[in-house]
């Protein structure tokens, strides 16, 4: 009669396996459920600040957290200075971000990202960009970069004007220009319906909280599964035949 007896047995290759993996998977699966809730604080601070109504821009100290504020300010437009962020998808079509410098009353330097423009046919052939109105009053919202941007090139600007750039840096993008003075450290995203709004695409987050969520039950579920691997061989029953073969040897 075979009978099957359970006992722990010492496996140290799954062991050294569960030992590198597991603490990886939880580590993983928590911080994914961090991702979810900075997602979730940073939609609720963009609702909370785009409700409110626009701050002149000259009231703003620029030492506060001014991510989404909505600003308004007139200024002056250097028609001739024209930067094209590149590298910039809606709807599955490549383009750019265009940002103009536009240049306050009290003389501050603020630059427009007036949205998408579609590149032109060939990489080489610039779009054609409607002309902003001399002077005007705009409205936008204050844009902060958030971590370390992308660069799919390793040149940061193009010569000429439009000027392409891979990298959203005002002060660069000032001094380039050719420009002095009291610099905006942010760019500011033009409002829908202002006169020369292009195209507004810009997500709050590329990536919903849920996502974040489903990919942490994915990691703990992995996790389980590393557990559930390490006890059934640990501890899988051995037949009495296998004891007889062993004491016979």
């Amino acid at each position: 009669m075979l009978y099957r007896s359970r006992q722990f047995r010492f496996d140290w290759k799954l062991t050294l396996l569960v030992v590198l993996f597991l603490p990886v998977t939880l580590k993983l699966g928590f911080w994914q459920l961090d991702r979810e809730q900075e997602k979730r604080q940073i939609m609720a601070l963009y609702d909370i600040r785009q409700g409110a109504e626009p701050v002149p821009l000259e009231e703003l100290d620029t030492g506060d957290d001014l991510q989404y504020i909505p600003v308004l300010f007139e200024g002056t437009v250097l028609v001739d200075r024209i930067f094209l962020l590149d590298n910039r998808i809606y709807q599955g079509t490549v383009g750019y971000e265009v940002i103009q410098p536009v240049v306050t009353p009290n003389g501050e330097i603020v630059f427009l990202n007036r949205g998408w423009i579609a590149q032109g046919l060939y990489r080489d052939q610039l779009p054609d960009i409607s002309a902003l109105a001399k002077t005007r009053l705009y409205r936008g919202t204050v844009h902060v970069p958030v971590g370390k941007p992308v660069v799919l090139s390793g040149d940061l600007m193009s010569s000429g004007w439009p000027k392409v750039i891979q990298v959203e840096d005002v002060g660069e993008m000032a001094r380039v220009a050719g420009i002095t003075g009291k610099l905006f450290p942010y760019s500011v995203r033009i409002e829908d319906g202002v006169a020369g709004a292009l195209t507004r695409y810009w997500p709050v987050i590329n990536l919903g909280p849920d996502m974040h969520r489903g990919y942490a039950v994915q990691w703990f579920a992995m996790s389980l599964m590393l557990v559930l691997i390490f006890i059934y061989y640990s501890t899988r029953g051995k037949s009495s035949e296998d004891d007889q073969h062993e004491n016979t040897r």
